[in-house]
């Protein structure tokens, strides 16, 4: 019995295909490893940062910190403008009411 070579091809298409399954599902790590990686990768991540994970509750101190200070900041910036605004409009109607009553004692 000869084969033709579209069987032929056919045939080695799926021994390629399941070659290339079996040596990624080998490469691939388990959940277990997977996590640790994640983990250690976080772990990394977090001390090229500047931040301690070894204390979780001392982090959340700092970020709280950090979101006090941005807030301070985003109140001073808004506080700081109405000031400004309030400053330019007090001198707009000062020279308003006294261009007022320049023209008036004429």
């Amino acid at each position: 019995m000869s084969t033709t070579p579209e069987e032929v091809e056919r045939i080695a298409t799926e021994a390629a295909t399941k070659a290339a399954r079996a040596a990624v599902l080998e490469a691939t790590p388990g959940r277990e490893e997977l996590a640790r990686i994640v983990s250690e990768t976080v772990k990394q991540t977090l001390v090229q940062l500047g931040v301690d994970a070894q204390d979780p509750l001392q982090m959340q101190r700092d970020f709280q910190h950090l979101r006090q200070w941005r807030r301070a900041g985003e109140d001073l910036r808004s506080k700081g403008m109405l000031a400004l605004l309030g400053i330019f409009l007090t001198g707009l109607v000062s020279l308003v009411g006294i261009g007022i009553k320049e023209w008036f004692t004429r």
